[in-house]
């Protein structure tokens, strides 16, 4: 029957095109097509697939290779609905369901019945109302007859309908192992896709939610060759997910079994060297994430007392240096400029001066002892910038490269599970190794080659994270 297209989005079943709004189309509703297309050929035993959006359907396209999981489609039981149908009903002649009326009520007064004619204040109602009035007092006379005996009929008939219950599935239990149930076609090839549009109750008609599509499809068993490359995903697939689950036992290793070192004697969090191996994203901007960290070989020798000491002093003498060029600079300041003179904040946050540097207006009213402002700040920042040679912060990384050398030195080379502990809301105390952050959770395990191999080999298959 042919129609002209009013919607935009309709699709044709055959091609899988869109068929233009305005031109002629034809096909039945759901299933429409191009005029110029023919129309599919179904085999009589066609596997046919249904589905809606609200349930997390997809739907599907023509040409596309589907995984039947399970083989339920198109299999034996499947196919013989009907079958089965007729021989449950066989065995239910051989096995009537129990009677209300034979366990109960075969000696009950019966209830008088209406026909509906007339109105409700007809005399045909109102002697049907009578004769119900007149049917409660004798039922319940009966019922008063029978005590005891009534309450038994009730549970004798409650009893034989769980009986007939347990029947019923073995007899369709029995019936059904009769016809394999996982016999069907491990892959499908798709003939023949429609999917509909519901603008409304859409629960009706099988879309799972109240607007929505329902899709179905037509399809054929698949060959071996069209199913190869579904065959080789679905493979991939199953060998990520087995990898995932070893990483994480690999991972609950460490943490039973690996040694958490405490921080060291000044608090300070462990610098790891060598070379991280990510767990799926690895280190996430928002302080979570999971790597591993191989240490380097090599020599582990720990470095002489005397030169950390030297070092830690070279620190501390240049920190107090630092720290009387500032105290003298903020001194001069508070004396020679006026407290309510307006500043530019330059570098704001430079510690231990605030950074608060003067406009050039207010500067240039200090006339002769400018040059002496400047040479005091000059000297502060040749103290201070971590690009100086002066400052403090060379030396500093040294110290923290001898102290991390010096607690390498204590045990063997070791391989580290790291988790990111630097989140809102987490427990910041816990953390024992040093990253960009507030720092993360490790434990270590002795290196071995062929824990080196496994951690190489599992690490990628951790959890992706979304980047936005």
């Amino acid at each position: 029957m042919g129609f002209r297209v009013q919607y935009k989005g309709t699709m044709c079943v055959v091609c899988g095109k869109e068929i233009a709004v305005g031109t002629m189309g034809d096909g039945k509703k759901g299933a429409y097509r191009h005029e110029c297309c023919k129309p599919v050929e179904l085999p009589a035993d066609a596997i046919h697939l249904n589905g809606g959006s609200g349930y997390g359907c997809p739907g599907w396209e023509r040409g596309q290779v589907v995984w039947n999981t399970g083989g339920k489609l198109g299999s034996t039981r499947e196919r013989s609905r009907q079958e089965i149908d007729q021989l449950f009903a066989e065995w239910r002649k051989e096995h009537p369901e129990p009677s209300y009326e034979a366990m109960v009520n075969h000696d009950a007064p019966k209830p008088p019945r209406f026909d509906g004619k007339g109105g409700c204040d007809s005399p045909e109602y109102l002697e049907y109302r009578r004769q119900f009035a007149a049917y409660g007092e004798e039922a319940k006379r009966w019922r008063e007859q029978l005590g005891a005996e009534y309450e038994e009929r009730r549970q004798r008939l409650a009893a034989a309908v769980e009986e007939d219950r347990r029947l019923v599935r073995e007899a369709l239990a029995a019936i059904q192992a009769q016809f394999p149930e996982d016999d069907g076609p491990a892959y499908l090839f798709v003939l023949q896709a429609s999917k509909q549009y519901h603008r409304e109750d859409g629960m009706s008609f099988g879309v799972g939610d109240e607007s929505g599509h329902t899709y179905s499809a037509a399809c054929r068993p698949a060959t071996d060759e069209e199913a190869a490359p579904l065959r080789a995903k679905i493979a991939e697939a199953q060998q990520a997910k087995h990898k995932a689950m070893d990483l994480k036992v690999l991972e609950e290793r460490f943490i039973k079994e690996g040694e958490y070192v405490a921080r060291g004697e000044d608090g300070q969090a462990h610098i790891l060297n060598g070379e991280q191996v990510n767990i799926g994203s690895g280190q996430s901007i928002y302080g979570g994430g999971r790597w591993f960290m191989i240490e380097a070989a090599g020599e582990r020798a720990a470095p002489a007392p005397e030169e950390i000491e030297a070092v830690r002093a070279e620190v501390d003498r240049r920190k107090h240096a630092l720290k009387t060029a500032s105290e003298r600079l903020i001194a001069w300041v508070q004396e020679n400029l006026p407290a309510t003179a307006p500043i530019v904040v330059a570098n704001k946050g430079r510690w231990p001066y605030d950074g608060h540097l003067y406009s050039d207006g207010d500067l240039a009213a200090l006339g002769e002892k400018r040059p002496t402002y400047e040479a005091l700040l000059k000297e502060e920042q040749r103290l201070s910038y971590t690009t100086s040679p002066d400052s403090y912060h060379e030396p500093q990384r040294r110290l923290m490269a001898l102290e991390q050398a010096l607690a390498l030195s204590r045990y063997p080379r070791s391989i580290w599970h790291v988790l990111n502990n630097g989140s809102d809301g987490d427990d910041w105390s816990a953390n024992n190794v040093r990253t960009g952050g507030a720092g993360a959770i490790g434990r270590r395990l002795p290196y071995s080659p062929e824990l080196d191999a496994q951690v190489r080999e599992l690490a990628p298959f951790g959890p992706k994270q979304r980047h936005y």
